[in-house]
């Protein structure tokens, strides 16, 4: 049960890449699980629905202080960026792995996987403890339809991008970031 908070997104501002069944926490968490281990099913924050509605708080089952990468000096960007690219290129070879698969319920799973790893832009790089953790993943900002690929060009620049999509999180995690909201409903 996930329940510490890393932020909040106002969820005006993003729309969702692919069908609603893709963007499944509890989905994507089983499959990387059963695949990959538990350090790759967490890298992934889970959304849940704020009490305004107009909101989603990104939640972790990750224990410790949440920073959000851009706050983060260079070496400790480096050595977070490190082990996000080792994860990501393992979620690919799942993905590649999947997607040659003749079973629709394995290409299910690898289209599920590739949208996860849209993210509108650096500011949904969280680190948690030591370990990396995306928000916002599976969505874009609004409008905008180039975001795929944001995730490797962030990764492949050293984690530069352009500054001025770098704030998604409406606010920061309080300082005990406990507490549970309702499951979010996607629309397909």
């Amino acid at each position: 049960m996930a329940d510490q908070r890393i932020c909040r997104t106002v969820t005006g501002d993003f729309e969702p890449v692919g069908p609603g069944d893709s963007r499944s926490a509890e989905f994507l968490k089983s499959v990387l699980e059963r695949e990959l281990g538990p350090d790759h099913a967490a890298l992934f924050a889970e959304p849940q629905s704020a009490a305004n509605g107009k909101s989603l708080d990104w939640l972790t089952d990750r224990m410790g202080t949440v920073r959000a990468y851009n706050d983060l000096p260079e070496d400790e960007k480096a050595a977070l960026r490190s082990k996000l690219n080792a994860r990501v290129s393992d979620i690919r070879n799942l993905i590649d792995r999947l997607n040659g698969s003749d079973g629709a319920n394995e290409r299910r799973a690898a289209a599920a996987l590739s949208h996860a790893l849209d993210v509108p832009d650096q500011g949904c790089v969280f680190r948690v403890g030591d370990e990396p953790v995306l928000v916002n993943w599976g969505y874009r900002r609004s409008g905008d339809r180039n975001t795929k690929g944001t995730l490797a060009r962030f990764m492949a620049e050293g984690g530069t991008q352009d500054p001025v999509s770098e704030a998604p999180a409406v606010d920061p995690p309080p300082a005990i970031g406990r507490g549970r909201s309702a499951p979010v409903r996607f629309r397909p």
